[in-house]
């Protein structure tokens, strides 16, 4: 059985900012990092549905996502992994930036266990920085 719907999923209900059904896809004890510096307000690790539900609450925050755009999904044993790219605008500043991504998301019993997030942060920390 594919791990790629759920994926999918996340995806769909991230665009539409449907936090709780993302945080429903998630194992409960979901082991999720965000690869990045300080200055990106919701860089870190996070573990856990309620630190999950934090996360998207950062992002709401200090972000407003223009385009974001998973564009390849493979997958492999229990992990699908997702290339993309992204436009997005940092509220605290008004600057834009586009970055590519990859995530890569690891399963069991159909549910991601773990999420590891990569970006090209350096236009992100430019985009947070005050001029």
């Amino acid at each position: 059985m594919s791990n790629i719907p759920a994926v999918q999923s996340i995806y769909s209900a991230f665009a539409i900012g449907d936090i709780p059904k993302i945080l429903s896809i998630l194992a409960e004890d979901v082991d999720w990092t965000f690869y990045g510096p300080s200055t990106i307000p919701f860089a870190g690790h996070y573990h856990g549905r309620d630190e999950m539900a934090q996360f998207f609450t950062l992002i709401g925050v200090n972000v407003e996502v223009e385009r974001y755009e998973p564009r390849e999904i493979e997958e492999g044993g229990d992990k699908v992994i997702v290339q993309g790219w992204q436009r997005v605008k940092a509220r605290p500043t008004g600057k834009v930036w586009e970055a590519h991504f990859v995530h890569i998301y690891t399963f069991e019993n159909g549910q991601p266990v773990k999420v590891r997030e990569y970006y090209d942060t350096a236009p992100m920390v430019e985009a947070f920085k005050a001029d």
